[in-house]
């Protein structure tokens, strides 16, 4: 009885894949045509479709597991989204910043 709510392979498909599709948009989404933004979107959507049945499959979660992982997964992956500048930013800038501990 190790394995219970909520699917730790769905939340952090979800995270992981959703992040980088992301920053793949962030980078390089103003030189890409619509096909190739619904390409990644297909790939990500996929993935994390075969994971959460592969859990489902192998015995591993229900389908109650599986979708309160992809759920919390979107949860966490929309939090970091609105704060990861900030904390990156707080990261390289200020009292955190080598270049400032060296001076």
């Amino acid at each position: 009885m190790e394995y219970g709510l909520p699917s730790s392979h769905a939340l952090n498909t979800v995270c992981l894949s959703g992040y980088l599709l992301h920053y793949v948009l962030k980078k390089y989404g103003h030189e890409m045509d619509g096909f190739s933004v619904l390409i990644g979107f297909s790939l990500v959507f996929s993935l994390v479709f075969i994971v959460s049945i592969g859990r489902i499959y192998l015995g591993m979660h229900s389908f109650i597991d599986v979708v309160a992982g992809i759920t919390m997964g979107l949860l966490v992956l929309a939090l970091w989204l609105m704060v990861h500048g900030k904390i990156d930013n707080f990261i390289t800038s200020g009292q955190n910043s080598m270049q400032r501990r060296s001076e």
